[in-house]
């Protein structure tokens, strides 16, 4: 992300190459000037922030942050300034946060089931830096998404690939969570465009005796490592596409009684029996220093042996991985792209809302293929649909009974807000009464209190009520919709 560059100079400011540097006596040594310049690895820029308190909407764990100020002025003589900017730090409670959702396609508008896998990984080790844990979960959906909770189940992959979790919570008559010892998880949001459960106990590395350790190993300025910039082992493909200046050394490994061993190119490794041919690492030049890698010099994984055997210097974080999360919950989507957000927090940290710490889509287990948050519908089709009118018939009379008309209905895979249009029609055909509004997907609520447009109680009789909605999409269907209501007093 930074890369550290280092200029070599002599006494009269002329600039050498180290070696030219490390060849004059000492009196013509000038300075060495050690600055930093932008690198890869940089996530895209965020939404712009608006206001203070805002949520930082980069992604979190990283050890530098850029900000972008872009100032205005109506006024030519004077000058836009800022005085201050604080960003405030909470500490992580988990190293790493990865969940997929499964199943990653909806029939649109219908009630499914979906399951999401969170997996946590802590720092066991060193102590100043281990992480604490956390004992509260938020899932969070677009707005207008009403998500229902349903089951709650933790342990390791393999304990949930039989079908018996080592702690199962299910919904009691009370809205909480409960499991067969009579353990309670608080549900505090359900059956909304979010889920929070603050459950009984936090949750941290698993016990020595199923716990997965990984070791990782400290990396110099100038190094070579053979993972990438997101922690994934380097392939060919990714070698070719790294920058020159970037790519290190391709090493090939014979296969031996003992173990690996490196030979001394491609000729070598070509000639050896199939049998003896080991794997090709390709590495990558570090330009920048403190980079961690769970692999030794020669693209093993490190072990406890080989770990405690690297000098104190080189020794990096011991890694430990949590339980497994199994969240079941019920949604019905309306909208191609759905996307999932779950959070995790400390409950001890406080209620501040920004101390929530985001999860990344990824692999969290081999349950499901999904990796991802995202969800996907048919594209095209009905953008229209579930309408439905009550009471049906309606009294608006005034006496507090019946006397307004909810009209409900659903937009389907529409992501942005589009205007919808209710207009009453009398059975002859003449407008009564019309009502547009702006609205995105999902159920939607429109209410007609019996009157015209000159605000006159209308007659008792059968009308036309008809719901126009304006899509985007040549493809799209059933954009208007109509029902007849009746008007009784």
């Amino acid at each position: 992300l930074l890369v550290q560059q280092i200029r070599h100079f002599d006494v009269n400011g002329n600039e050498k190459t180290k070696e030219e540097w490390d060849k004059l006596i000492s009196s013509w040594k000038g300075p060495i000037d050690t600055t930093f310049a932008l690198g890869s690895g940089w996530s895209p820029w965020s939404q712009q922030y608006l206001q203070p308190g805002d949520r930082v909407r980069s992604p979190g764990l990283r050890n530098y942050l850029q900000l972008q100020v872009r100032f205005t002025s109506q006024d030519r003589l004077q000058a836009a300034s800022i005085s201050s900017i604080e960003v405030e730090l909470a500490p992580p409670v988990a190293r790493a946060l990865t969940a997929e959702v499964w199943p990653t396609q909806a029939a649109v508008g219908r009630l499914d089931t979906f399951d999401l896998y969170l997996r946590p990984v802590f720092i066991d080790e060193p102590a100043a830096n281990r992480t604490p844990g956390f004992d509260e979960i938020l899932l969070q959906a677009p707005p207008g998404l009403a998500l229902h909770l349903l089951s709650l189940s933790t342990g390791t992959e393999e304990d949930l690939s039989r079908g018996s979790p080592s702690q199962t919570f299910t919904l009691a008559a009370d809205g909480h969570l409960t499991d067969a010892s009579g353990a309670i998880a608080q549900v505090r949001r359900n059956h909304a465009d979010s889920i929070w459960v603050l459950l009984p106990q936090l949750h941290q590395t698993l016990p020595a005796e199923q716990a997965i350790q990984t070791y990782h190993r400290i990396t110099p300025q100038g190094a070579e490592v053979m993972v990438g910039e997101d922690g994934d082992l380097i392939t060919e493909a990714a070698y070719s596409l790294l920058n020159e200046a970037e790519r290190g050394a391709i090493l090939f490994l014979r296969q031996t009684a003992s173990g690996l061993a490196a030979v001394s190119g491609r000729a070598e490794y070509d000639d050896l029996p199939p049998a003896e041919q080991g794997p090709i690492r390709y590495f990558r030049k570090l330009r920048g220093g403190g980079a961690q890698s769970p692999f030794d010099a020669l693209g093993d994984s490190l072990t406890r042996a080989t770990y405690r055997a690297l000098p104190r210097a080189e020794r990096g974080a011991i890694l430990g991985q949590g339980p497994l999360i199994h969240l079941r919950f019920a949604a019905a989507i309306f909208r191609n792209g759905t996307t999932f957000k779950p959070f995790v927090r400390h409950s001890a940290a406080g209620t501040d809302g920004n101390l929530w710490q985001q999860v990344e889509p990824g692999d969290a287990t081999a349950l499901t293929d999904s990796r991802q948050l995202t969800l996907s519908v048919p594209v095209g089709g009905q953008v229209l649909g579930d309408l439905s009118l009550t009471p049906n018939p309606f009294t608006p009379n005034g006496d507090g009974i019946n006397d307004e008309l909810t009209i409900a209905f659903s937009i389907f895979q529409v992501t942005q807000a589009r205007q919808a249009s209710l207009r009453l029609y009398s059975l002859d055909g003449r407008l009564i009464r019309e009502n547009s509004t702006q609205v995105a997907g999902g159920p939607q609520q429109i209410r007609w209190d019996g009157r015209d447009a000159a605000g006159q109680t209308v007659p008792p009789g059968l009308y036309i009520c008809r719901i126009d909605f304006g899509a985007d999409s040549d493809r799209a269907t059933d954009t208007a919709l109509a029902r007849i209501v009746a008007v009784v007093y």
